[in-house]
């Protein structure tokens, strides 16, 4: 990395080497003399800041910003506290928690720096990939229909090459019918109709926690990979009231599908969800229903009628069977 000071004729750039947490570790100016040389305790605290003149580097443990003042480090989405190995504020998304977290105790710490796994993992921005429910209303035959579209949203972790699926550091995924209410199902990477949603009006959110020996960046491509391969394939028809209510897909079930693919824990969702009404007054009162099929529920989930009718033919067969063989025995018995 290159850090350009001043301006005009008296820039002059600086060489940043970074370590293996893409923390600031040696830097060097044009000639290829060191100018600071930097290295860290496993929690991020400064063990070693040596300085051969007046540069300075404000990026250091894992590439994010050091207050000298306060020795905190600005983690994006909170200060971090490298000498105690601890954010000082909770994990925004930490009371949405599913079951997962009765698995991994080491998620049961809203305060805790990498599941206290410095070595080997990274939180720059001490946030995980997102499951985001946001209401939506489809209107068909003049009627208006609430729903509730599940997409995934990940803010990737800095210093983390994902430039493959689009300019970062944001991405989203999720599924949409190919005409706005009906024709086919697709899966999108970064559909300006999610990317640009403001998630604190989401009717819920719901954290992805990385699997078992997966870092938080590790899980994030291996999502942004998921989706990009259901995204050139053919899904069939969508619906909106998704599978198992209707035998064709929806939202719901594309992003369960990628969580799935990407070795995830699928976290435990409503049916119904309560918001705000999207019509005025007298029509709608608040609160206001919005149902949300098909998460929870893998692409190809067989509906409920798909369900009874086979249970019905298996129960068909099961009864052609009992009957023939109860002939067969009484033709041996009668002619032998």
């Amino acid at each position: 990395m290159v850090v350009v000071k001043g301006t005009g004729a008296s820039a002059s750039p600086h060489y940043i080497a970074t370590d293996h947490l893409t923390g600031s570790n040696v830097v060097t100016n044009s000639s290829g003399a060191q100018e600071e040389l930097m290295d860290y305790y496993p929690f991020g605290a400064i063990r070693l800041d040596e300085k051969s003149g007046t540069f300075s580097e404000q990026r250091k443990f894992t590439g994010q910003e050091y207050d000298v003042d306060t020795g905190l480090s600005y983690m994006n989405a909170r200060h971090y506290n490298g000498a105690i190995g601890r954010f000082i504020s909770q994990d925004p998304v930490f009371w949405d928690f599913d079951e997962s977290y009765l698995t991994d105790p080491q998620q049961w710490n809203s305060y805790s720096y990498a599941r206290n796994n410095p070595l080997v993992y990274i939180d720059p921005q001490g946030e995980e990939a997102e499951l985001v429910v946001k209401p939506i209303t489809l209107t068909n035959a003049n009627i208006t229909i609430p729903g509730a579209h599940g997409f995934i949203s990940i803010n990737a972790e800095s210093g983390v090459d994902l430039s493959k699926y689009g300019e970062g550091p944001h991405y989203t995924i999720g599924g949409y019918p190919s005409d706005g209410i009906g024709g086919s199902l697709q899966t999108r990477i970064n559909d300006s109709w999610d990317f640009s949603f403001d998630s604190s009006k989401a009717l819920a959110t719901y954290p992805l926690s990385p699997p078992t020996g997966m870092s938080v960046a590790e899980y994030d491509q291996k999502l942004l990979e998921t989706g990009t391969n259901l995204s050139n394939q053919d899904l069939g028809q969508y619906s909106w009231r998704g599978q198992p209510i209707s035998k064709y897909a929806n939202s719901g079930n594309t992003a369960t599908q990628v969580i799935i693919d990407a070795g995830g824990e699928v976290p435990k969702t409503q049916g119904i969800y309560i918001g705000p009404t999207p019509l005025p007054r007298p029509l709608h009162y608040s609160p206001f229903p919005y149902f949300a099929p098909g998460l929870e529920n893998p692409l190809g989930t067989p509906s409920y009628s798909q369900r009874i009718e086979n249970a019905a033919r298996k129960a068909e067969i099961s009864l052609i069977t009992t009957v023939a063989t109860a002939v067969l025995n009484y033709v041996i018995k009668t002619k032998f």
